[in-house]
């Protein structure tokens, strides 16, 4: 969506129109795939058009960051938690849109080199699984499950969610906890049942889904993960349709309320054009 917004022939009187009409929300994953672009001109203008966004609002904390603050807050009091109370404004990246001081040929590097390392251990865990469930799904007697059903199956008790839940909930907490908790914490804390959702819908695409039939909801790690972003936003603005996809089938079986819209259309709306 940025990437659109700054090639836009309007971008100036567009920009202009998004601020005064919405507190922008630029979150951090955009910020580091836009580091990691190849073209420093191109980099630029980018961050610059961050930092047109930016000053009508904020960039907020990547999603590992937030969900390990929800967590710990909620550990530390869980009868008074409200993931709406906790900070998730990133201050420094906000002073390096607009001083780009740090941002070089090399930082640029090293983040493309980090997120395909990261897209890769993504991938490979999911790889595995399904060269292991593979040979089961391929009986004549089984049937794959439609991705609704899937999910649905997953949040049952002892389902796939909470295995996925006590994983992440206990890599943050630093602290085992009981299913009960997690049942607690999902139903309080919307961020963390959107990037538990995500994570089941990528092990449905990677490893239940017929590759040679039915909807893909294949989106890349970054798309996929930034449905934690979903409940800070009223309008989360793309243009990769897969992304698209996945994060509106997110946002329903999440209970988010949240428009999930392609950039086309958030344009038509603001220009009435």
């Amino acid at each position: 969506g940025i990437n659109r917004l700054a090639d836009d022939s309007e971008s100036t009187i567009l920009v202009a129109a998004v601020r005064a009409s919405f507190f922008v929300r630029v979150t951090e994953s955009s910020l580091s795939e836009i580091v990691a672009t190849t073209d420093s001109t191109r980099r630029k203008r980018l961050l610059d058009c961050l930092d047109r966004l930016c000053s009508g609002g904020e960039c907020i904390n990547p999603y590992q960051s937030i969900i390990e603050q929800l967590i710990q807050c909620f550990t530390k009091q869980p009868s008074s938690f409200d993931w709406r109370t906790v900070p998730v404004r990133c201050r420094q990246c906000e002073a390096e849109i607009a001083r780009q001081e740090i941002i070089n040929e090399g930082i640029a590097a090293k983040q493309r080199q980090q997120a395909q390392t990261l897209s890769q251990e993504f991938e490979n865990i999911y790889t595995k699984i399904r060269l292991d469930v593979e040979p089961l799904l391929n009986n004549p007697t089984d049937q794959r499950p439609a991705i609704r059903d899937f999910i649905e199956t997953s949040k049952r008790s002892g389902g796939s969610i909470w295995t996925l839940a006590r994983i992440v909930y206990a890599g943050f907490a630093k602290q085992p906890c009981d299913e009960d908790t997690l049942h607690t914490f999902y139903q309080l804390c919307p961020p963390f049942r959107t990037l538990l959702i995500a994570l089941v819908i990528a092990g449905f695409d990677r490893c239940i889904r017929d590759i040679k039939k039915g909807q893909s909801y294949r989106a890349g790690r970054t798309d996929l993960l930034m449905a934690t972003y979903l409940p800070y936003c009223r309008h989360f603005i793309g243009t990769d349709r897969s992304q698209l996809r996945c994060l509106k089938l997110i946002a329903t079986e999440g209970d988010v309320n949240v428009d999930v819209c392609h950039y086309d259309k958030f344009r038509s709306a603001i220009t009435g054009i």
